[in-house]
């Protein structure tokens, strides 16, 4: 066996050297790399103007505005993502331009609502420990007051369990008891027909969600059967379902109300003329 000259040693010692270097760099580079991807980093954005399918409902001088991020948006605004954690950001906006001290009843919109502390606690996953507080008071600074306060517009989020489809919110205002100057003007008030509680209904439908008639192959679950046109004009399309009731009775064999064919065709026109 021949060994290796001295010179030959000392390149390859170098070599190794060089290489644990570059390793070693290498992982603080990666160590750095995937602390910036759990750097939490929430993108605002301007719910009024950027968000679509706002609704506006008045009464009373004090107007609320609601609007229910998708996963996309509340992902963006929040810098995580509710979605996998089960929730859904609603953005209210209510403009008290009455004299009354308004509270806002959040457990009307949902009984199962989140409150921002629990809401971050969900995601805390989705940042590095440093990040979590910054994350926290990002989402109790996100929430909406429930304390309207007169002549004043107070905007923000509640955290809502995810649903699909669509969501009907219950908006519930409730003036300030102690505002009431005696129990003699609070009977006043209602003898006159004015509420302590302001509610408006919003029905929300949603973008998100997967839903199982978007799957459904009509070739193979009504396999020789025709289906209806549902490019028909509707106009006439009521007389059609008149025309097909009609043709469908049989004199002589009972309805399933107990009348005879006979009696109940009575009630249904002849449309061939019309």
């Amino acid at each position: 066996m021949h060994s290796l000259p001295a010179c030959g040693r000392k390149l390859n010692l170098t070599h190794l050297l060089t290489i644990r270097k570059l390793v070693y760099l290498l992982l603080v580079f990666v160590g750095v790399l995937l602390n910036a991807c759990t750097t939490y980093a929430p993108v605002q954005i301007t719910p009024a103007v950027e968000l679509e399918g706002l609704q506006t409902k008045s009464l009373e001088n004090v107007a609320v505005s609601v609007a229910i991020l998708t996963d996309e948006e509340s992902g963006k605004h929040f810098g995580a993502d509710l979605g996998s954690r089960g929730l859904q950001a609603l953005w209210i906006s209510v403009r008290n331009g009455s004299p009354n001290r308004l509270w806002f009843i959040r457990n009307s919109v949902d009984a199962d609502f989140y409150s921002s502390d629990e809401a971050a606690l969900l995601l805390s996953s989705e940042v590095s420990g440093s990040e979590y507080e910054r994350m926290r008071q990002h989402f109790r600074d996100e929430t909406i007051r429930v304390l309207l306060k007169p002549m004043t517009i107070t905007e923000g989020f509640i955290f809502l369990p995810r649903v699909e489809g669509g969501r009907y919110l219950d908006i519930r205002l409730a003036k300030d008891a102690y505002q009431l100057e005696s129990r003699l003007e609070s009977r006043v008030e209602q003898e006159e027909g004015t509420f302590n509680e302001l509610r408006f209904g919003f029905a929300v439908p949603l973008p998100d969600g997967d839903f199982d008639y978007e799957r459904l192959d009509t070739e193979h679950t009504y396999a020789g059967t025709e289906l209806p046109d549902i490019d028909l004009d509707m106009h006439d399309y009521p007389f059609r379902i008149l025309s097909t009731l009609r043709n469908d009775f049989q004199p002589g064999v009972s309805t399933s109300e107990g009348r005879t064919a006979a009696s109940a065709s009575l009630f249904l026109p002849d449309l061939t003329s019309a």
